[in-house]
């Protein structure tokens, strides 16, 4: 009994050693293929050799041709720099060790043994495991993760299938490595489980980069200093199997999802990216761990595509960003490097691999995909400065001009009414050193996104609005100030708002007519006889919150005192008074301030008061007495009227003036305050009093909203005007808010006078030429800068503008050629001169609006939607087409054949068989061509972009030589064709037009192909000209991604119809998916999936109507159709519209080859011959002198052709014209 309990003991203390030694199995044991038994297995361990790629580049670098922006170079030399990185003992150590055992090899296959060993266990690489013993068995060995990791993991129940698709998660940077508890790292035994041996190489879970930049530009001229370097889109985690790599797009890991990818930490490098000598030498190195990220391989990439524009999605990158300065201006530049098997198509970051990269920077290339030139969106318009500019896009880099003082404009010296205000000059140039934000609504980088502010040596200030690029902007504003001295040291010397909103006045505003005023009263204030004017007016105060809603605190604004730039917060609540100002970060020293002029200005002149208010925009000057204006001034002789540009020189009121802007005007580029009389529409009687407001509904909610028409003064449309209250002119604090509006004019009351007039209304009251002290702070809504007023003379010398005049002329005779005898030609000719001269006031005076279309069906040569617009719109299409289409010519590449003098179908069909020629070597190659069409592309334009690409061409241009020596700027009329532009391109027809045809033509039309079903705010309509030429500039950008970034040589398009040559046919096809993404992502359009095609070229290529086959060109058998009966309807038509046709059909087939069939046309239609001859061999018609009964029959006939829906079938009400009006 004592032997028995002896040996009892021995084996419950040798089992209690087991146990704190190794973790222990479950009680019940192993289940499956595995016996109970367990035998000893001595296994070696070893961390194999990372793995560098083969075939990535040279070890040496490549020379740098003259437009390359970067070189790359790989080598097995290991970091110059950064301690983070491991050494290669290491990189290989083991730090703990983990065994997991399953029951077989299959999915299937259970998890029997898990066994943790630390460091100390394994002696000389080599780890003894007792393993169940089994004929087939797989064992993880995972090696360097927590002495945790597994311990929860249920023995039994746990499967080979769930464990090899579990991930390893990285919760940071130093998790993949540089944390101090080595590399993560895994291997794997799998056999027969006895005792006897085996290796296990351990491969890393994680790849090594090793990356150096330097920079050596080729331009000594040019400087770039690096700032940052991050690695970015960096996979958070990884399986513990080995992934399969893949060679092509599919088989990708981990899953394209946002939450599998993360950023690692931006290094700032700022230091020694600024010593220029040692970045040419030694540059600067960064070493990252990371954990693999298969994105696979992009076939038919070249080095500069292997960039942003081609790469998968989530593909792992290197980014370099820093200051290039270039020709004096200074901006921002970003380089990528895609790390992979090679420098141009492969994106796979693969475990235990090794990328040593070097990279010089020798320049920028902005056709290189992996450099991204950000030199800002400049918020002049047009090259127009101003006090104020409006931020539309979250994330993006803006500038502006600082050298300017608000729109630099001279305002003329006022002397009337016993005051002498000089002239004020903003010709001054400013040579600001640095910036800095003075304050922001919310918290610090709330609007100006933090750090992001800088100056630069030709006086631009740059800055990043807050967010993500993409997403919606923030609303807000921000002053930014700019300074004599470094770092907002010395004097500031000027600053503007920014005004971060999604609102763009310049599409979505509304046109106030004013009311004509009789002259009332007598003496000084009186009321003088008025013209009804018309203005072009902002939906929003300035600094609103647009995504507000009506009644609510959001629509305030920002608030002005008279004749100052700088604005001032209002009311934090709807009903806030005292101080309860909007909350803002303000910069130290400018902090706000209420402070009475006297104590804040020591000397008492308008000049000093000036320069004070400039240098303080954020002191409220209150008065501290007459004349009540913050200037610290004693009399009205002594105050300044021309501050904001419109002095009254009569003591009657309103202003006839107009005046124009000056230096200190708060409003954006192109608008500015309101003149004194454009709020008489909102007022019954034009003047104002108790209970005259115009209003709809007559509910007062924190506000109005006022008719603003006066021509429709009581039904049509109005304008929100909130009850933002005032800063009080004698403390600066709020009073009134929600209970009266007050809206600054940009005149005095009158001459002479110490107030200035202004807009003042509450519940039941409205005085549109009401005044107040200066020294308020009033709530401001801009007009456009271009209002004039109307002219009603019929006389011509009393025209401002004759050159316009003249070119609307010139319009009429370009639209009614080729178009005689139209019924709205006809209309409008019946008093041609007056409808002229009418139509020219309206566009000079900025009334113009689009008018009534004719919608209808056709069938040729595809059934399609067409809006005929009316003849007077059709000439204003041409006004505008003949002052834009010369600029954007020259944005085209040669290859778009449509809507462009000599260069149109016969062109297009041309150049496909020269490029056809080209890359066959003249037939002599194997050649494909590749052939894809937009689906509904003419209905899912989106015409906010189409118009900020034309007003950014504009821009472009601006400064650029025209012709006669003059710029386009100085050519063109800026403010006209932007405002044309606009009324055309935002122009929806479907609500103002009328359809002409049954309802049952519409049948089978698709809904991609009609403007009544397309998404709000996109499609053009097809039929007017300038649709044309828009089409071509809106695809001008897939024109240059095509040509420049993908680098096809071989490509054109015909509206938006487009081919692209080349010999390798796999490469044309994976073209597809790059050209869809680049579509949808970039314009929003997406191609056509029953339309693309891949021909052999020598087999014929089907374009523009005919064959293009190797030495000759034919036409289709179906447009040998459309001819036929295009003909034979031209023989029943008048002669000279006949010729027409027939001649156009001429020249265009005598280019093909179809003699015999133009021969064969003729002999189908006799009714040809007896009305004209043809030249040899059928190259032109020319017809016989006509006689009366010719024209007689040809007109007859013309008719029943032309109306459509003739006889018995017609039914005049669908038709569309009125019955009574009948049919020319």
């Amino acid at each position: 009994m004592k032997t028995f309990r002896e040996t009892a003991l021995l084996l419950s203390a040798a089992l209690f050693l087991t146990a704190c030694g190794k973790e222990a199995v479950q009680e019940t044991g192993p289940s499956g293929s595995v016996s109970g038994r367990k035998v000893e297995m001595t296994f070696g361990l070893s961390a194999s050799g990372m793995t560098s790629p083969a075939a990535f580049i040279p070890v040496t670098a490549k020379a740098a041709g003259a437009d390359e922006a970067l070189v790359l170079e790989t080598g097995a030399q290991e970091p110059l720099t950064r301690g983070a990185s491991l050494s290669g003992d290491e990189e290989g150590k083991l730090h703990g060790l983990w065994v997991l055992q399953f029951d077989n090899t299959t999915s299937a296959g259970k998890l029997v043994l898990r066994e943790y060993h630390a460091a100390g266990e394994i002696q000389n690489d080599k780890l003894s495991v007792a393993l169940y013993d089994a004929a087939a068995t797989k064992v993880y060995f995972v090696a360097n993760v927590a002495d945790d990791k597994f311990s929860s993991l249920p023995l039994n129940t746990t499967t080979l299938g769930a464990f090899e698709t579990s991930v390893l998660d990285f919760a940071d940077e130093a998790a993949a490595g540089s944390s101090g508890n080595g590399l993560p790292m895994a291997g794997v035994y799998e056999g027969a489980a006895s005792a006897a041996t085996a290796d296990i190489s351990l491969r890393r879970m994680v790849a090594k980069i090793s990356f150096t930049c330097k920079v050596d530009l080729a331009m000594s001229s040019e400087s770039f200093v690096l700032k940052k370097i991050g690695l970015k889109s960096v996979s958070n985690r990884t399986s513990y199997k080995n992934q399969t790599v893949p060679g092509g797009t599919t088989g990708l890991y981990p899953a394209a999802e946002a939450g599998n990818f993360a950023d690692y930490a931006e290094v700032d490098v700022t230091a020694q990216g600024s010593d220029p000598t040692a970045m040419a030498t030694t540059g600067v190195t960064q070493v990252w761990y990371v954990p693999e990220n298969l994105r696979g391989v992009v076939a038919g990439l070249t080095e500069k595509q292997k960039g942003s524009r081609n790469a998968p999605e989530y593909s792992t990158f290197i980014e370099m960003s820093g200051d290039y300065t270039q020709g004096g201006e200074t901006f921002e530049v970003t380089y990528r490097i895609y790390p992979g098997e090679n420098a141009s198509t492969d994106f796979n970051v693969v475990r235990n691999y090794r990328y040593a990269i070097a990279t010089t920077i020798k320049g920028i290339n902005e056709n290189d995909s992996r450099v991204t030139v950000n030199k800002g969106e400049d918020l002049g318009k047009d090259g127009e400065t101003a006090n104020c500019y409006l931020a539309h896009k979250a994330g993006t880099v803006y500038k502006f001009d600082a050298t300017v003082k608000g729109n630099g404009a001279v305002t003329a010296a006022y002397n009337a009414n016993g005051q002498n205000a000089p002239a004020i000059d903003g010709t001054q140039v400013l040579s600001p050193v640095s910036a800095k934000v003075l304050w922001e609504t919310g918290s610090k980088g709330s609007v100006i996104a933090d750090g992001s502010l800088k100056v630069d040596n030709k006086g631009y200030v740059y800055f990043t609005t807050a967010g993500d690029k993409g997403s919606d902007i923030a609303e807000g504003n921000a002053l930014i100030g700019v300074f004599s001295g470094a770092d907002g040291s010395g004097t500031l010397l000027w600053s503007w708002h920014v005004w971060a909103t999604r609102y763009d006045p310049e599409t979505d505003n509304d046109t106030y007519v004013t009311r004509a005023l009789a002259a009332s009263g007598s003496g000084n204030g009186s009321i003088v006889t008025t013209s009804s004017r018309s203005y072009t007016v902002m939906r929003f105060n300035l600094g609103a919150d647009a995504s507000s809603a009506e009644g609510t605190v959001g629509r305030y604004g920002l608030l002005y005192q008279w004749g100052r730039k700088d604005p001032f917060v209002g009311a934090a609540a709807l009903n806030s008074s005292g101080t309860s100002y909007a909350a803002t970060s303000n910069a130290t020293g400018y902090e706000w301030k209420n402070r009475k002029n006297s104590e804040a200005v020591a000397a008492a002149t308008a000049d000093a008061s000036i320069g004070y208010a400039v240098q303080h925009p954020t002191e409220f000057l209150f008065y501290s007495g007459s004349p009540y204006d913050w200037l610290n001034v004693s009399a009205n002789s002594d105050q300044r009227d021309n501050l904001w540009g419109n002095p009254n020189t009569a003591v009657t009121r309103p202003n006839a003036s107009q005046g124009s802007k000056s230096i200190y005007d708060p409003c954006p580029p192109g608008w500015r305050v309101a003149p004194q009389d454009t709020w008489t529409a909102f007022a019954k009687n034009g003047t104002g009093g108790s209970s005259q407001q115009n209003v709809y509904p007559d509910t007062f909610s924190a506000g109005y909203s006022f008719y603003y028409d006066a021509n429709d003064a009581s039904s049509g449309k109005t304008a929100f005007f909130p009850a933002a209250g005032l800063r009080n002119n004698n403390s600066g604090e709020l009073a009134n808010t929600s209970s009266n509006g007050y809206y600054w004019s940009s005149s005095p009351n009158y001459g002479g006078n110490n107030n200035a007039g202004n807009l003042n209304f509450n519940s039941g009251n409205v005085n549109p030429l009401n005044n107040n002290n200066r020294a308020n702070g009033f709530s401001v809504r801009c007009v456009q800068a271009s209002a004039r007023p109307s002219l009603r003379s019929p006389i011509l010398p009393d025209m401002p503008d004759e050159k316009l005049l003249a070119d609307v002329f010139s319009a009429y005779y370009d639209a009614r050629r080729n178009k005689r005898n139209t019924y709205s030609q006809l209309r409008f000719e019946m008093n041609l001169e007056e409808n002229l001269v009418e139509l020219y006031r309206e566009i000079d005076e900025r009334r113009y609006r689009v008018g009534r279309s004719m919608c209808f069906i056709t069938d040729i040569p595809v059934k399609r939607e067409i809006f005929a617009a009316d003849f007077r719109d059709r000439v204003v299409h041409h006004l505008l087409f003949n002052y834009i289409a010369p600029m954007l010519e020259r944005t085209f590449i040669a290859d778009s054949y449509s809507c462009r003098k000599g260069m149109g179908t016969l062109y297009g069909i041309r150049r496909l068989e020269r490029h056809i020629r080209s890359c066959s070597d003249n037939f002599r190659r194997e050649c494909y061509v590749l052939k894809l069409d937009i689906r509904g592309y003419f209905m899912n334009i989106d015409r906010r972009k189409l118009y900020g690409m034309l007003v950014d061409t504009f821009a472009r241009f601006a400064r650029r030589p025209a012709r006669d020596g003059k710029t386009w700027e100085q050519l063109l009329d800026y403010g006209l064709i932007r405002y044309l532009t606009r009324e055309i391109v935002f122009n929806d027809p479907t609500c103002n037009c009328y359809v002409r045809g049954r309802r049952s033509q519409w049948e089978g039309l698709p809904p991609s192909k009609s403007l009544f079903h397309t998404p709000e705010g996109c499609g053009l309509p097809i039929g007017n000209l300038t649709s044309q030429l828009f089409s071509n500039v809106y695809l001008s950008k897939l024109d240059d991604f095509v040509k420049r970034s993908l680098g096809e040589r071989h490509y054109g398009r015909y509206v938006d119809d487009f081919f692209i040559v080349g010999n390798d046919r796999l490469r044309l096809l994976r073209l597809i998916p790059v050209i869809r993404d680049f579509l949808k992502n970039e314009l929003g359009l997406s191609l056509h999936p029953d339309k693309m095609h891949l021909q052999e070229a020598v087999k014929g290529i089907n374009f523009l109507g005919a064959v293009v086959k190797p030495y000759r060109r034919y036409l289709l058998d179906k447009t040998k159709r459309r001819v036929n009966l295009q003909v034979r309807c031209a023989v029943c038509q008048p002669v000279r519209q006949m010729t027409s046709t027939l001649n156009s059909y001429l020249g265009y087939m005598r280019h093909l080859n179809c003699r015999n069939f133009t021969r064969k046309l003729v002999e189908r239609n006799p009714g040809l011959c007896e009305r004209g001859r043809f030249a040899a061999d059928y190259l032109k018609f020319i017809p016989y002198k006509r006689s009366p009964g010719d024209d007689r029959r040809g007109e007859v006939a013309g008719a029943e052709s032309r109306g459509g829906l003739q006889g018995r079938d017609a039914n005049p009400t669908e038709v569309g014209i009125p019955v009574s009006a009948g049919f020319p």
